[in-house]
């Protein structure tokens, strides 16, 4: 049985205020009405820190309270940032990859709001190899099966390829930029770098804008 601290969720995904929560919602409906045909979304930004899992997080819980079926997939395999959630470890993504567990296994269902979760408990120096192999990919496509949402929150596009592997699996990208960090040139190129890869980008989210 696994065991989270769902309490210390809530507050890892920020205090949304209602301004902020309407935001999301705009967020949504967008996504909703542009591309109704796609459930697999991978967030991403170029560089750590510029809120993307915040972002992926808050949107998750967006699709559930529009009362939709929501997993959120925390697929950096060299970090585990849910890690201090849990009251006694897990297992999840890595271990899936490399040890073929049952997806059951993996599945923290979500209380109090939140989405489902499947998270990375221990990092890995070989994490784009086990992204790469195609059981990542099957994955993804058994989940589709359960969920009509699924958010994938990637590593950062300069962290590693990883991203860009993950993309693939994925319906489309929501680039994450934060104001005033990231020069528009190095986004643009981010961007085109997916797009080369033959990976929509559908959108642009901007993020920590200064008042």
């Amino acid at each position: 049985m696994v065991n989270i601290n769902w309490k210390d969720l809530e507050k890892f995904g920020g205090e949304s205020s209602i301004a902020e929560k309407e935001r999301y919602k705009v967020l949504r409906t967008k996504l909703l009405i542009g591309h109704s045909e796609k459930k697999v979304f991978a967030v991403t930004s170029s560089l750590a820190g510029e809120g993307k899992t915040t972002i992926a997080l808050n949107l998750a819980r967006a699709f559930k309270a529009a009362g939709k079926e929501v997993l959120i997939m925390d697929a950096s395999l060299r970090k585990h940032d849910f890690k201090e959630l849990f009251i006694k470890p897990a297992p999840g993504l890595g271990e899936f990859l490399q040890d073929g567990l049952p997806i059951e296994d993996l599945i923290v269902k979500g209380e109090l709001g939140n989405p489902d979760l499947l998270v990375n408990y221990q990092g890995t120096d070989n994490s784009t190899e086990l992204l790469e192999n195609n059981k990542f990919f099957e994955l993804v496509e058994k989940l589709k099966e359960s969920y009509q949402i699924i958010i994938i929150d990637t590593p950062a596009l300069a962290d590693c390829v990883d991203s860009v592997v993950i993309a693939k699996a994925s319906d489309g990208v929501i680039m994450v930029v934060e104001e005033n960090r990231v020069r528009g040139e190095q986004a643009f190129a981010d961007i085109a770098f997916l797009e080369e890869t033959k990976t929509p980008v559908l959108g642009i989210v901007l993020n920590k804008i200064k008042a």
